[in-house]
């Protein structure tokens, strides 16, 4: 894999290192460390996303969980839930555990320090958003400690972001229509908005039942000229029924 050369906005995918307690003793702080594997570029050309894996680059992000206070940083929490799907768990910030990161899309910037300038992860973002090797990280005891240090803060903190999250409405499956031969011209919930139609169907029914149709049509449904239907016979309605049938 190669480290990324360039500065800009990425998707990736994401792997969980470790935890990487602050090197000064008298520092609380603790990093998490995560590995980006690039996929898409921006391209500020044509603004799209450019394919971007062949190039198979990589860089190393290290959002502090942990203030050199000792506090929890709610921002990186809050970061990690929602951008890489965190369930909130300082005991799943290790390598091969079960919570695995979903893809995220990071912003690169260059950072200079002491006359040296690198490129650095800036931030973390969800997928969709509009606008390592070498580390040392927390062995299993060391995460142990942490967790049981910090994980009833962190645990509170994600379960405020997690409970003041939008709540996707479930999608509802419309009602069922009514099969146009089970319609019953009795029942006036289930008269069409379509006069003909009803005509149609109605004189059908009766039809069928061997009843005068325009009899039948001036006493349920009180239109005896809809569709001329005092010129009408039986006869011709008929034939004009199953010809439209």
């Amino acid at each position: 894999m190669n480290r990324i050369d360039r500065p800009g906005r990425f998707r990736a995918d994401v792997t969980v290192l470790g935890l990487v307690p602050a090197k000064d003793a008298a520092s609380q702080s603790v990093a998490v460390a995560f590995d980006f594997s690039i996929v898409e570029m921006w391209d500020e050309d044509t603004a799209s996303w450019a394919p971007w894996s062949e190039y198979a680059q990589t860089i190393a992000g290290l959002p502090n969980l942990i203030k050199k206070n000792g506090e929890p940083n709610a921002f990186t929490v809050d970061t990690l839930i929602k951008s890489l799907g965190w369930d909130g768990k300082v005991e799943n910030l290790v390598e091969g555990s079960p919570w695995k990161p979903t893809p995220c899309q990071i912003t690169v910037a260059e950072d200079t320090y002491e006359g040296h300038t690198k490129l650095k992860v800036d931030w973390i973002n969800p997928w969709d958003s509009e606008g390592g090797t070498g580390l040392k990280v927390a062995d299993p005891a060391t995460v142990k400690t942490l967790a049981a240090m910090h994980g009833a803060k962190i645990r509170a903190i994600a379960g405020n972001i997690l409970r003041n999250q939008p709540k996707v409405a479930a999608v509802q499956a419309p009602p069922p229509q009514a099969d146009a031969d089970t319609f019953d011209p009795n029942k006036d919930d289930e008269i069409p908005f379509d006069r003909e139609a009803l005509v149609l169907r109605a004189a059908s029914a009766y039809i069928k039942a061997g009843a005068d149709v325009k009899a039948a049509a001036r006493k349920n449904f009180g239109f005896a000229n809809s569709l001329s239907f005092s010129t009408w016979t039986g006869d011709s309605l008929r034939d004009l029924i199953n010809a439209l049938s």
